[in-house]
């Protein structure tokens, strides 16, 4: 599967979660095609149009001209929304699971069903959920709470993964999370054919666990 941008155009302010002022984001003629089961480094000079991009996939905001395709069809907005995830609590408030624990929401993702033949054991195993935190709701996490947002994601039968912005993120934490439970987390959605989408410092060399850097 390909998502494909072609001369996408965006041009106007983001609402950002605890920034008063909100940001004015610039993107012209974008021009990409991403592959599923892949994970890509989304950089720009600027903080925020990597997240205008990540943004404009997920189908959080529109874009002003241009189209972007799934495979050969048109991918409408209200489309992208239902197979991408923005990978945090707020996005987890908009589908209506912001009051369940970690555990309830990814047991009524599986009993819905989707796509991925996993089992609720599965989840605590590849995302390592420990047994303390999968009981508790997702805003009463810290560090475990991007992969139990992406499990979350996945169990809801996503399948574009959208991390907020990495600016802040240093090549050491990447390293010393990355050999606990990041890089597995990365290698076992992309084995599940997932399309995930890290907007990290333009000049952090991420050539060892991005497969393509994205130039905004």
């Amino acid at each position: 599967m390909k998502l494909i941008i072609e001369d996408v155009k965006f041009k106007g302010k983001l609402s950002i979660i605890g920034k008063i002022d909100k940001p004015q984001v610039s993107i012209s003629q974008f021009n990409y095609e991403f592959e599923f089961g892949k994970v890509y480094h989304l950089a720009s000079e600027g903080e925020w149009e990597k997240w205008a991009l990540s943004l404009l996939i997920a189908g959080a905001i529109v874009e002003q001209s241009g189209v972007i395709k799934l495979n050969d069809a048109i991918c409408s907005p209200r489309q992208r929304q239902n197979i991408s995830w923005l990978v945090n609590y707020t996005h987890i408030k908009r589908f209506g699971l912001f009051w369940q624990n970690v555990k309830s929401q990814i047991v009524s993702g599986i009993r819905k069903g989707n796509r991925y033949p996993l089992l609720e054991k599965d989840y605590i195993s590849h995302f390592t959920l420990t047994p303390e935190r999968y009981l508790r709701y997702i805003t009463q996490l810290s560090s475990e709470v991007w992969r139990a947002s992406c499990a979350i994601g996945l169990a809801h039968d996503r399948q574009i993964f959208c991390f907020p912005p990495m600016e802040y993120i240093r090549r050491e934490f990447i390293e010393e999370y990355g050999k606990l439970w990041f890089f597995d987390m990365l290698n076992f959605m992309k084995s599940l054919n997932c399309l995930i989408l890290l907007p990290l410092p333009i000049d952090m060399d991420t050539s060892d666990f991005c497969d393509g850097i994205v130039k905004i």
